[in-house]
């Protein structure tokens, strides 16, 4: 075999494994791509059975138990002390309240803000609605129109009682 027989087969056969070699890596990007993809369907399935397995695991309440829940809580609503240093109700030492409050999960005493004075830094209970210049308020008593009327009254009575007399 000459030696340009041999360079032109050698030539053909580096040409050969160049070509092998491009077509193997081309081959390996898409291995590698298809192993990403697979990788991203793996993560989607697994988040998508973490959240099927929290959305089993925190069943809904039966509505029995709901309006169960729901009647208990109007009953200490109703029964229960308020505390204005808490702004919430609490037990007062009663069995019957702290065995509901221990149902309901609640510390003792319990925070209700909802149930809370609208005037800014009072903690008293909610007892009178009325309507202001600001729009409508829920405040307790102290914060009410209802003292200032109160204290107008005897006044009131004391005018209408001498023109009565005149």
């Amino acid at each position: 075999m000459s030696d340009e027989t041999f360079l032109e087969l050698f030539g053909r056969q580096l040409h050969d494994l160049r070509f092998a070699e491009q077509h193997l890596g081309l081959q390996l990007d898409g291995v590698q791509r298809k192993r990403l993809d697979l990788r991203r369907q793996m993560d989607d399935l697994g988040t998508a059975l973490q959240t099927y397995a929290d959305v089993m695991a925190t069943p809904a309440a039966a509505p029995r138990e709901t309006a169960e829940r729901d009647a208990l809580e109007s009953m200490v609503h109703q029964f229960a002390y308020w505390s204005d240093k808490a702004g919430g109700y609490w037990t007062g030492g009663l069995s019957a309240l702290e065995e509901a409050f221990d149902v309901l999960g609640w510390d003792d005493p319990h925070p209700e803000p909802e149930a809370r004075c609208d005037e800014p830094g009072c903690m008293g209970q909610i007892t009178c609605g009325w309507p202001s210049a600001n729009g409508y308020r829920r405040t307790c008593y102290d914060h009410s129109e209802y003292p200032r009327r109160d204290a107008l009254a005897p006044a009131a009575a004391s005018a209408e009682l001498a023109g009565a007399e005149e």
